[in-house]
């Protein structure tokens, strides 16, 4: 017997320990479906096809070898396979393997469930055939119940809502900028919603809301970056990367699964570059050193994106107990795991108000030592809303940095590039 695709793909990742279930992130492309420009005609075609998801991380895309024949060699196994005619839907003959590479075979019982499971007889009047119990017409025509749907019923004509306008915030500086970005700013392939709700600024997406008192205030928001840059590394103008978009899924299913808010933000809000940094590649030699430098303190600019980020929402009229700046391509693996909450008690325990983390992974000396930018988590306390103001108006000061900054000390300075040297 040969299964289906599907269902090989089901027994073997099942009998090796994982939990197989249809995911709202793994859809079904047709060269027939409607493009982005058209997105009523796309919501039309999601209620007759409800696997079709335009912003899903995974799209089964390809069926070009559908129709091709089976190559020879193997045709000559199946045909001399299928001579043993079996009565039953058991696994005959199955070998499974195991290793990293599954190259070592596993012995097993030939059929496998037979001593336990008994096939039946199929000639047993239970399995005949009973064409008065065909029916013509839908059991369920209702279909599932609403709260199990992810479309629209069919009939139902799907909404266009128009989103309002983003709340915006005061810019950092009114001075102009005399340098263009390198990159161009785009939402597109990302998984925001319509919803815009008041506490939402510039022109940032909600991606979920799974606070259990919405409009109560409060609660935990992850915030991630997802700005294109000029070297493309996280998608362009009109696609991103899947990996990228599997990123932002996953931490979205973990935030739905804990009661968490999750945002992010396409466009960038800071002026670039900072009035220190006007000539600082006009000194280069020749037209690709000028331009590569450009493109580095882009990158350099977008990472204190996420400290502003974080002072706007730590400073948000939502009262967020907790902000979560994490990088997208970091990912939050055990959904039915509270990892936020471990932070939060790994503060409180140290009577600390800001988790940070370092970069062993690079195994060198320093790297235990050194801080990550990648995951900022803070309690939303009057230190951690200074800091980061301290830190952005040092950076935007430059080299010299500022000399009373509001959390105490002496000056501040060392923020006016990388950010993990503040």
């Amino acid at each position: 017997r040969i299964y289906s695709s599907d269902l090989a793909m089901h027994v073997a990742l099942s009998v090796r320990g994982y939990t197989v279930y249809p995911w709202r992130d793994s859809a079904q492309k047709w060269n027939e479906s409607p493009d982005k420009d058209h997105p009523e005609a796309q919501a039309k075609f999601a209620l007759q096809w409800p696997a079709f998801n335009p912003l899903a991380a995974f799209a089964h895309n390809h069926k070009e070898h559908y129709s091709d024949p089976v190559p020879s060699e193997e045709k000559t196994l199946l045909a001399k396979h299928l001579k043993t005619t079996f009565r039953d839907l058991f696994c005959h003959g199955c070998v499974w393997h195991r290793g990293p590479s599954l190259e070592t075979p596993i012995p097993v019982k030939n059929p496998q469930t037979w001593d336990l499971f008994p096939p039946p007889d199929l000639f047993d009047e239970e399995y005949k055939l009973k064409v008065e119990e065909l029916r013509d017409e839908p059991r369920h025509r209702e279909g599932p119940h609403p709260s199990d749907r992810c479309f629209q019923a069919p009939g139902e004509t799907p909404k266009v809502t128009q989103a309002p306008k983003p709340r915006p915030l005061p810019p950092t500086t009114v001075a102009p900028s005399s340098v263009t970005s390198p990159s161009k700013p785009s939402a597109a392939g990302l998984p925001i919603l319509a919803e815009r709700p008041p506490w939402l600024v510039h022109d940032d997406g909600l991606v979920i809301d799974a606070r259990k008192e919405m409009g109560a205030g409060g609660g935990i928001l992850i915030a991630s970056t997802v700005l294109v840059d000029g070297r493309h590394e996280w998608g362009g103008a009109a696609k991103r990367p899947g990996w990228l978009r599997a990123a932002l899924a996953t931490n979205r299913n973990h935030a739905k699964h804990q009661g968490h808010a999750m945002v992010v933000r396409w466009k960038p809000t800071l002026r670039f570059p900072p009035p220190w940094q006007e000539k600082e590649c006009d000194r280069k030699e020749n037209k690709r050193e000028i331009e590569n430098c450009w493109l580095n303190l882009e990158r350099e600019n977008f990472n204190w994106e996420k400290h502003e980020m974080m002072i706007n929402y730590l400073n948000s009229p939502e009262k967020f107990t907790h902000v979560f700046v994490l990088d997208a391509d970091a990912v939050l693996v055990q959904p039915d795991h509270d990892t936020v909450q471990d932070m939060i008690k790994e503060l409180e325990d140290a009577g600390k108000d800001l988790f940070l983390t370092n970069e062993d992974w690079i195994g060198d000396v320093s790297s235990l030592t050194r801080i990550n930018g990648g995951l900022l988590f803070a309690k939303n306390t009057p230190f951690t809303r200074g800091l980061f103001e301290d830190m952005l108006d040092s950076h935007w000061l430059g080299p010299d940095g500022i000399s009373k900054p509001r959390i105490g000390g002496g000056r501040m300075a060392g923020c006016a590039g990388n950010e993990q040297l503040c």
